[in-house]
């Protein structure tokens, strides 16, 4: 089976873990999206989440082995989909 392959940008929003849980298949209520993973995140600078708190997010998708990556070339290069997980509208 061919596995779609998600581009997440943005960790300043707990949607990027809580979503990636769900489509992975690792949230605690459950979930799992058959024929879909998670493979790459990008995280940039917000005024709506700390670094601190970007860091544990960042922590928890490569947990759930998520590649981080630098930029936005580098997050779409080989994707199929695209979430784009942004709380700060000025970007």
């Amino acid at each position: 089976m061919y596995e779609k392959k998600i581009a997440m940008i943005g960790l300043d929003t707990s949607h990027s873990v809580v979503f990636t849980k769900l489509i992975q298949g690792t949230a605690p209520e459950g979930g799992h999206v058959d024929g879909m993973r998670v493979a790459k995140a990008m995280r940039f600078p917000s005024a709506f989440q700390s670094e601190e708190g970007q860091d544990k997010r960042q922590a928890e998708l490569e947990a759930l082995g998520v590649e981080i990556v630098p930029d936005v070339a580098s997050v779409l290069k080989d994707m199929d989909a695209v979430f784009i997980e942004i709380n700060d509208p000025s970007l």
